[in-house]
C-alpha cells in the first residue's frame, strides 16, 4: 500500500473507532442509569465483567488517540512515514504490545462469559464445556506467545521473518477460536432454552390444557433472541477479521482490529439492555422467578426437569387459570 494511502487508512480507522466508541459509551451510560433506577448492585458478576471490558475499551481508545495525535502532528517525517513504519512493526512496538494484550484479554473475557452461560444454563453439566475450555487453553497459549514475542523482539530494528510468521499464525488461531466458541456456546444455549420451553409447553398442554397460554408467556424467547443476534454480530465481526487477515487485506484487518474491543463491549451491554432488568419471568423455574440479569446466564439458577405433579407447575397453572 502506498505511503499516502497508509496515512489516510489510519485516519479512517481512527474516526470509525472513535465513532463506535462514542456509541459504546452512550450505551454503557444508559445501562448504568437503568441499573441505578432498578437498584441493581454494581458488584454483581455481570456488571463487574461489563466494567472490565469497558476499561479495556478505554485503554485501547487512549492508545489509538495518542498514536493518531503523534503520527499526524508530532512525528518529524510526517504521518506517511510514521504509519508506514508502525505497520511494519519497526517503531511503536510498545504500543503494539499493549494493544495485543488488550485484544487478547477482551477476547478471553467474552469467551469466559459465554462458557459460563453455557455451563449454568445446561444445569452445570461439565461435558458441554470441555470443548470450549480446550479451545480457551489453546487461545491462552497463543496469546502468551504473541505477547512474549512482542516483548522479546521489542528492541529489534528489523522484525525477523519468523516473528512475523508466528505473529500472523497466532492471530489467525485466536480469531478462529473466538468464532468457534461464540457459535458453539450460542447454539447450545439457544437449543437448551428452546427444548426447555417445549418441555414446559408439553406439560402444560397434557396436564392442564393451557399450552397456548404457556407459550404466550415464554420466559426464554427474549434471552434466546438477545443471545442469537448479539452472538451473530460478534461472530460475524470475528469472521470478517479472520478472512481479511488470512487474505492479507491490510485495510480490512486494520479497521476491524481497532473496532474489535468496542464491538465486544457493545455486545455485552446490548444483551443486558435488551433483556431489561425491569422484566421478570412469569413462569416459575425451580421455584424462582429470575430477573433478566439472571437470565443473561451469569447468575441464572440451575434448571431441573419439571413434571406435572411438581408444586411449581401446579401453582403456575393455577395462576394462569385465574
Amino acid at each position: 500500500m502506498g505511503g499516502s494511502n497508509e496515512a489516510a487508512l489510519h485516519m479512517v480507522a481512527t474516526y470509525l473507532s472513535l465513532l463506535l466508541w462514542g456509541l459504546y459509551v452512550c450505551l454503557f451510560l444508559r445501562l448504568m442509569w437503568v441499573l441505578r433506577v432498578r437498584s441493581v448492585s454494581l458488584l454483581s458478576p455481570p456488571i463487574v465483567i461489563i466494567f472490565v471490558v469497558f476499561i479495556f475499551s478505554v485503554g485501547q481508545t487512549v492508545i489509538i488517540v495518542y498514536l493518531a495525535q503523534y503520527g499526524f502532528a508530532k512525528y518529524p517525517d510526517g504521518p506517511t512515514a510514521y504509519f508506514t513504519l508502525y505497520d511494519s512493526m519497526l517503531i511503536g512496538q510498545g504500543w503494539t504490545t499493549a494493544t495485543d494484550f488488550l485484544q487478547c484479554a477482551a477476547g478471553f473475557t467474552v469467551n469466559v462469559i459465554m462458557t459460563w452461560r453455557l455451563f449454568v444454563i445446561w444445569s452445570r453439566e461439565r461435558r458441554v464445556i470441555y470443548f470450549p475450555i480446550l479451545l480457551q487453553c489453546s487461545g491462552v497459549a497463543a496469546s502468551i506467545i504473541i505477547i512474549c514475542d512482542d516483548i522479546i523482539d521489542i528492541k529489534q530494528l528489523v522484525r525477523s521473518s519468523n516473528f512475523l510468521t508466528r505473529y500472523h499464525e497466532n492471530h489467525l488461531e485466536l480469531l478462529a477460536i473466538n468464532i468457534v466458541i461464540t457459535w458453539y456456546c450460542t447454539g447450545l444455549i439457544c437449543y437448551r432454552l428452546w427444548s426447555m420451553q417445549q418441555q414446559k409447553r408439553a406439560i402444560a398442554t397434557e396436564a392442564y390444557n393451557f399450552g397456548s397460554e404457556f407459550e404466550s408467556r415464554n420466559p426464554y424467547a427474549g434471552v434466546m433472541w438477545a443471545l442469537i443476534h448479539n452472538g451473530m454480530l460478534y461472530g460475524l465481526s470475528q469472521a470478517a477479521h479472520l478472512v481479511c487477515s488470512a487474505m492479507q487485506n491490510h485495510a480490512g484487518k486494520l479497521i476491524l482490529r481497532e473496532l474489535n474491543i468496542n464491538i465486544i463491549g457493545i455486545v455485552t451491554v446490548l444483551i443486558m439492555l435488551e433483556l431489561d432488568v425491569r422484566d421478570a419471568s412469569e413462569v416459575m423455574i425451580a421455584g424462582h422467578q429470575p430477573s433478566p440479569l439472571e437470565a443473561s446466564g451469569i447468575s441464572m439458577p440451575v434448571f431441573r426437569v419439571l413434571t406435572p405433579s411438581d408444586p411449581e407447575v401446579v401453582e403456575g397453572m393455577k395462576a394462569a387459570e385465574s
